[in-house]
């Protein structure tokens, strides 16, 4: 087993999901950057990605709804610059990981997936609402760091209102048409049937 493919698919939507520019390749798609890969030396499992630093991601740095991160890449031919996205994009071409890819999006982005609009909001809202005291600690300690412009709690609220209501609000469907457009995913509805 060199790959979990169940892993490296959750970590494709997710990169994908998040509009995440600086993973798993670096900001000018050069190299790789910002993920661990790890296994355990008996091979019981293949290698697993893990995320790490996501400061580019959520709209953070441009408010960018729209980022699509699903183009073909050729960095990653080598040994050396191998990721993720890379491995993705060639097993895309294998039907049976496009149908594992298809019941995974389904299962994330339908009835009560982890990332439909209800369930990616109240993750934020819980998030938020846990560290909502250490944003005045933290407007204080970095207020004025960014052109001299005050960030104060108001500022945090703007932020977290916009990618509650803005980012999260549309985020699902427009990387789900994503995925759809590189035909990952059928053009059609990718509902599967449920039974009621």
């Amino acid at each position: 087993k060199h790959i979990d493919v169940d892993n490296l698919i959750d970590f494709m939507i997710n990169v994908n999901f998040a509009a995440n520019r600086d993973m798993p390749l670096n900001l000018g798609n050069s190299g790789p950057n910002n993920f661990w890969a790890i296994r355990p030396q008996d091979g019981s499992h293949g290698w697993r990605w893990v995320a790490h630093d996501n400061e580019h991601s959520l709209g953070a740095q441009d408010h960018n709804v729209n980022h699509n991160g699903t183009g073909d890449i050729s960095t990653g031919a080598s040994t050396s610059n191998l990721n993720p996205r890379y491995i993705h994009q060639q097993l895309t071409e294998n039907a049976e990981y496009r149908l594992r890819f298809v019941d995974r999006v389904e299962a994330l982005f339908s009835n009560d997936g982890a990332l439909t609009v209800d369930n990616v909001q109240a993750m934020l809202d819980a998030r938020a609402a846990q560290i909502d005291l250490a944003i005045i600690a933290e407007s204080a300690r970095w207020g004025d760091q960014h052109n001299n412009t005050p960030k104060t709690k108001d500022t945090w609220l703007a932020e977290v209102d916009w990618l509650r209501n803005t980012f999260l609000a549309q985020r699902g469907d427009i990387v789900v048409n994503q995925f759809r457009s590189r035909g990952w995913i059928p053009s059609t509805s990718y509902e599967a049937p449920s039974f009621s």
